[in-house]
């Protein structure tokens, strides 16, 4: 039987802030990076760009613990079947969620969270 087809497309860091309004002025001011996404108001979570480059602040999860990874990918159910089917523990099951993303959560043996998503608009 023939697996499911997906394709990982983009990778992001998530950069855990206790002071959304100051990351965002040093990402903004200092470095030139412009703010593509933002979640909430005032901004709990931020998707900013440069070139070809994304880094996602987040202030509403506690700097201190593990890493944080956002994988964009296509074919988000096909994947989230295969890694099932495969054995891997999911941390939180797949989900549409209010900011647009189709995603689920695996934790690797050191507790980084690898979050797998697609945007809900995206085939």
């Amino acid at each position: 039987m023939a697996e499911a087809a997906f394709k990982l497309t983009n990778l992001a860091p998530v950069l855990h802030v206790k002071d959304m309004p100051t990351a965002l002025a040093y990402y903004r001011e200092k470095l030139g990076f412009k703010v593509t996404f933002s979640w909430q108001e005032p901004p709990r979570y931020v998707c900013l760009c440069l070139d070809d480059v994304s880094i996602h602040l987040n202030s509403y999860v506690p700097p201190e613990g593990a890493s944080h990874v956002a994988i964009f990918c296509k074919g988000v159910d096909a994947l989230y079947e295969r890694f099932v089917a495969r054995g891997v523990t999911i941390t939180e099951p797949i989900t549409d969620e209010p900011y647009g993303m189709r995603e689920f959560v695996i934790t690797d043996p050191d507790r980084h969270r690898l979050v797998f998503g697609q945007g809900t608009g995206e085939h």
